[in-house]
């Protein structure tokens, strides 16, 4: 499994990456807000990152990354 996380890119940067990528669907303005995130945006994450396979590859926002750092571990190349 492939889990990128995209830290401190504007949101340009964020449109031209594949949506049907994202580890979770929803609009780009609220992956990057924090004030936007409660506990069911919490839970989804929780829920699509224990659904993951091996060859999976998925791309989250820093921000959605912490709500759910603590049941990732890091591996970096």
């Amino acid at each position: 499994m492939e889990l990128k996380i995209y830290k401190g890119f504007p949101i340009e940067f964020l449109e031209k990456l594949d949506i049907n990528n994202a580890l979770v669907s929803g609009d780009l303005f609220s992956k990057v807000n924090v004030l936007s995130f409660d506990v069911k945006t919490m839970k989804k994450l929780d829920a699509s990152l224990s659904l993951l396979d091996d060859n999976d590859s998925k791309w989250i926002t820093y921000e959605e990354y912490s709500l759910i750092k603590d049941r990732v571990a890091l591996s970096v190349d």
